[in-house]
């Protein structure tokens, strides 16, 4: 089933963030009037939409409609980590069983007067070919929630719409040889991020493809080079372990991937903006 909109009014972004089940937890009872999409990163979530259940493994997404009971059908089995958002269509929406042809996207054409309509069509569910990519999309989505400043919080809008153009898009294209081998490593660098060892020479040996190759693919993919996502992945871990426990940041580095301490702070507070230290005591405050 796809969700169906037109554009522009342009969909719009309320609230989202990382969620995180520990096992024999589960999704509370709610009816929502919003719609909220849910990509797991880790582990699965077990739902029930009204009378339908819902499995959402890693690396699938689904979108829970307005209106419909939601709750958990069972506990996780094992600790869970998602993301989450909330969000809208102005003014309506409906569901069609298939996608519309591309042709019949585009509903009206711009003139002197009012602008192009274009329908929308989003999967409701699915897996995500390039979870790596869809996965860094949010954290930009969600890296300026913090902010006071109307143009950035402006920005979260159109950074929200192309995660919405992304799913669409998904489904109609087919990938190239260059970008199969960047979600291949892209996959590997998230499986292996904890490797103190890691290097691109071991990751394409592993893979079967040359470093410079998988090196230029990765960086087309996602605007950042193999080094720059071994940073963000082990960076998202130490961000979550710093959140969840009372782990010294030594021992957070050392289970991330970092054998210095000190180089850890380094580039988590080039990264982030703040020391270790500073992202717990906010994160304790958030809570």
């Amino acid at each position: 089933m796809v969700i169906c909109s037109t554009a522009p009014p342009l969909p719009v972004y309320v609230k989202g963030g990382r969620g995180r089940f520990a096992a024999g937890r589960q999704h509370f009872s709610r009816k929502f009037h919003l719609f909220d999409m849910l990509f797991v990163l880790q582990g699965e979530l077990a739902m029930m939409e009204d009378n339908q259940e819902i499995r959402i493994p890693e690396g699938h997404y689904y979108i829970l409609l307005p209106g419909r009971h939601h709750n958990g059908s069972r506990p996780c089995a094992e600790e869970t980590i998602f993301f989450w958002c909330h969000f809208y269509f102005i003014p309506v929406w409906w569901t069609a069983s298939e996608k519309p042809d591309w042709a019949a996207r585009l509903r009206r054409k711009a003139d002197h007067h009012q602008p192009d309509e274009i329908m929308l069509s989003i999967p409701q569910q699915g897996e995500v070919q390039e979870a790596a990519r869809l996965r860094q999309m949010f954290e930009e989505l969600f890296s300026t929630s913090d902010s006071v400043s109307p143009s950035t919080r402006l920005k979260q809008q159109t950074r929200f719409m192309d995660i919405l153009l992304f799913l669409q898009q998904e489904r109609d294209e087919k990938k190239t040889g260059a970008q199969q081998a960047a979600d291949l490593l892209a996959d590997y660098i998230h499986t292996h991020f904890a490797d103190a060892d890691f290097t691109l020479k071991q990751a394409a040996s592993a893979l079967m493809y040359h470093p410079d190759y998988l090196s230029r693919a990765l960086r087309n993919r996602l605007g950042m080079s193999p080094v720059e996502y071994l940073h963000t992945c082990r960076l998202e871990k130490a961000k979550q372990q710093l959140e969840q426990t009372n782990e010294h940041h030594q021992a957070i580095a050392e289970a991330c991937g970092y054998k210095d301490a000190s180089y850890f702070s380094k580039i988590f507070k080039k990264r982030e903006g703040v020391s270790p230290a500073s992202y717990r005591r906010m994160s304790i405050r958030n809570e």
